[in-house]
């Protein structure tokens, strides 16, 4: 059957076509299956002896800013080449692992390829990760 709306009869604005279902709807998983095959790994990172984990947004911050869980450890060692908000690493609702560089002067490399600021980039396990020419961060996984 076709039903028709329309303001008058010259104009027709809405046309709709209905079909009666023959067959039930299929049934929906409440979870579709590309969310539970997704492997989660847990990442935690270590710099400077301090290690934290990685969580989701906003995620980690890196660098000498006092509200870094690393700020007081890396400004009190003096190490001045690492930026005040150097990087930033987070968890990703796919379960993957990203880092960014927030604009840093010295960079940050995985690698050993500096990735461009403010483009984040996943990092797998065995890559290594490093702030500025000499600062390693160590990727812990589960």
């Amino acid at each position: 059957e076709i039903y028709t709306l329309s303001l008058h009869d010259a104009l027709p604005i809405l046309v709709i076509n209905w079909v009666p279902m023959t067959e039930p709807a299929p049934e929906v998983s409440a979870t579709p299956d590309a969310v539970r095959t997704i492997p989660v790994r847990q990442c935690r990172i270590r710099l400077a002896g301090v290690e934290q984990p990685v969580p989701h947004t906003p995620g980690v911050l890196l660098g000498r800013a006092l509200h870094s869980p690393f700020g007081a450890t890396l400004e009190g060692i003096g190490w001045t080449n690492i930026g005040t908000q150097h990087c930033v690493l987070h968890s990703t609702d796919a379960g993957e692992v990203e880092v960014m560089d927030l604009d840093s002067r010295n960079g940050t490399f995985v690698n050993e390829i500096r990735i461009p600021p403010n483009t984040p980039r996943v990092l797998r396990p065995g890559d290594q990760l490093r702030l500025a020419m000499n600062r390693k961060v160590e990727l812990l996984w589960d």
